[in-house]
């Protein structure tokens, strides 16, 4: 029998019913950081006020909550260690693209440089490893270090892509899959591996997360397209610049053909064809597809209010204007 789910219960009210986990979770981060070196602490004062909204610990917390079982501190030691990936990983990201602002603020390579940026990702996944041995299972560890090693991948399979007008949605989906979809399929998976062995449970929980991670990341390619990077808070229009395509502009160059170096193109103009075309309503309409299997995955789930917040993170994940 499968439980209605509460249209009412919004992102908010899930952040509000987690927010004393969530601050928890800050305190982990900050006691694992916490160094002598005074050089080593300006870097992680400046990951701190850079803190983002906490989506993927939010995952790990409301999946791991589903049983009902009191998971100690277990729950947020993951949740803490999946925030370090994240960050790692969007550091190592702004080296790649170039980057100089994220979050409304200037990225730390255009800041320090990209060298100590590189250094300071790959010590935040130390500290992650580090969280996740002395807290978590072994099934928990395999699951973090798949999702790891399936971003890298999907970051070298976009590289070798690069400045290919010819690259398919097929190949734009395994890139974002893996690049995106996999971390986040792989907070529901071992948030609900804290606290239960039932496969069943386990697997609709992944498939949820990886749904959701695919809609997450086709909705912010749109919005790197169409809005201002006073809006975003980043760079926007850099993914074409640095030779990526996203779905929207590979819609639009299956309709049309004659255009030249789509990686040069006067952005006002490409923004026009976009939307006259049709292309970003499709690309949402896609991530909206995306957003309807998420659900779908819900169904075995009997906790009411821990299907009510996932319901709502999935609702946020479609509908975000940045």
């Amino acid at each position: 029998m499968k439980t209605i789910i509460c249209s009412e219960i919004t992102i908010l009210d899930t952040y509000k019913e987690f927010e004393k986990k969530l601050f928890v979770v800050d305190e982990i981060i900050k006691n694992c950081l916490k160094t002598e070196d005074k050089y080593i602490n300006n870097v992680i004062d400046y990951l701190k006020d850079h803190s983002g909204k906490k989506l993927r610990p939010l995952l790990v917390l409301i999946s791991a909550s589903i049983n009902g079982k009191e998971n100690s501190e277990r729950d947020t030691c993951l949740a803490a260690a999946v925030e370090l990936i994240h960050t790692a990983t969007l550091i190592h990201d702004d080296v790649v693209d170039g980057a100089h602002m994220r979050r409304f603020k200037p990225t730390l390579n255009y800041e320090l440089g990209n060298s100590i940026s590189v250094i300071s990702g790959d010590y935040l996944f130390s500290k992650a490893i580090l969280l996740l041995t002395d807290n978590a299972e072994k099934r928990v560890l395999k699951i973090m270090a798949q999702a790891i090693s399936k971003v890298c991948e999907g970051e070298m399979i976009q590289q070798q892509k690069q400045f290919n007008d010819k690259m398919s949605q097929e190949e734009y989906l395994e890139i974002i899959e893996k690049k995106t979809a996999s971390l986040i399929s792989a907070c529901c998976k071992s948030g609900i591996s804290l606290g239960s062995d039932n496969e069943i449970i386990i697997k609709a929980l992944e498939n949820y997360g990886l749904n959701i991670g695919m809609a997450f990341q086709i909705v912010d390619d749109c919005l790197d397209l169409v809005f201002s990077e006073e809006k975003l808070g980043k760079d926007v229009g850099n993914d074409l610049s640095k030779g990526s395509l996203t779905l929207p502009v590979i819609y639009l160059l299956n309709k049309n053909r004659k255009i030249n170096d789509i990686f040069k193109y006067d952005r006002k103009k490409l923004i026009k064809l976009l939307q006259e075309d049709g292309c970003i309503e499709y690309a949402l309409d896609v991530g909206k597809k995306y957003i309807g299997k998420a659900k779908e995955n819900l169904n075995v789930i009997e906790n009411v209010k821990a299907k009510n917040y996932l319901s709502a993170i999935a609702d946020y994940v479609i509908e975000r204007k940045k």
